[in-house]
């Protein structure tokens, strides 16, 4: 699509958006290169008001050179955006400073998936923890290319969690590497406590959902002592009370293209798959299903 006219780009959008003068043309939109990215962008400012007030979920891709296009999306869907998905390609797309900086007053659950952890992020921080720029977002997951331990991923759902302004009941981290000493990092912070940099879980927070890859080849300690070490926090951590631990075999979440993450999405938009089956104790298998959105269909630029 990269390589068609604008003319062209521009016709099938308005194909694939219905008619201009359906108020929900943009109720869930799916974008996956910066050509799309692009012309989602001129379809919308092209818009009525009606129309551009309709968005409610959106699954993007965001690489470098289309940072200052999905950063404009955002600001301007921010006010009625439910959910987002953000595949963050490149290093340089700083998007996700973007939705630490502005304010989503509606959004619910969002999904960041990076190459390369921000960890320019643990020095610049946000805004203030005492402006909530997302006071309704109650699922977070955190995702990314490269396996990491457990104190770099935590961190980075904390800079976006201290913002929730106490409603967040989920998280998950994906492609994440243990050992016995992250073990004991990991009980310290389910207990509220803070070590290694790393700040304790949000007191709002039921359940923490952690997704494993293999532990074998990472750490010396064979594969099933560290499993063992897991079932034991995880009981725990139901017996003190404190969050619930939810630990998921890898599924290989770090090699997952971003085709693959949107066709996880489209189950969810039609229904097949229930909105939150991403934080629940499988990625499919203990959601019932939704009831299909029958406010508006959804668009996939291709």
């Amino acid at each position: 699509m990269d390589a068609l006219p604008a003319e062209l780009i521009h016709q099938i959008l308005e194909l694939l958006c219905t008619d201009a003068s359906d108020p929900f043309r943009f109720r869930a939109v799916a974008v996956t290169t910066p050509g799309q990215l692009v012309s989602l962008l001129d379809a919308f400012t092209q818009s009525s008001p009606l129309a551009k007030a309709s968005m409610r979920h959106l699954f993007m891709v965001v690489h470098k050179e289309s940072t200052e296009a999905g950063s404009y999306i955002l600001q301007r869907t921010s006010h009625t955006l439910e959910t987002l998905t953000c595949l963050i390609e490149d290093s340089g797309a700083s998007v996700d400073q973007t939705i630490i900086w502005t304010t989503f007053p509606r959004l619910t659950a969002l999904t960041l998936r990076y190459r390369i952890y921000p960890y320019y992020f643990f020095i610049f921080g946000g805004p203030p923890e005492s402006i909530p720029t997302l006071p309704n977002l109650r699922y977070l997951h955190v995702a990314q290319e490269r396996l990491e331990n457990i104190h770099a991923v935590h961190r980075t759902m904390d800079l976006f969690a201290r913002r929730t302004g106490g409603r967040l009941e989920r998280a998950r981290v994906s492609s994440v590497i243990v050992g016995e000493a992250s073990i004991r990092s990991l009980q310290e912070i389910l207990s509220f406590g803070t070590v290694g940099g790393a700040p304790p879980v949000p007191a709002s927070l039921r359940y923490y959902v952690i997704e494993l890859d293999s532990v074998a080849r990472w750490w010396s300690q064979p594969e099933s002592q560290v499993t063992d070490r897991l079932v034991d926090l995880k009981r725990w951590a139901e017996e003190q009370g404190v969050v619930q631990l939810i630990i998921l075999p890898s599924s290989r979440t770090y090699e997952k293209t971003p085709e693959m993450w949107k066709e996880e999405w489209l189950q969810v938009q039609s229904g097949a798959v229930d909105r939150v089956a991403e934080w629940l104790d499988t990625m499919h298998g203990t959601a019932s299903v939704a009831s299909p959105d029958s406010s508006g269909g959804v668009q996939v630029l291709e």
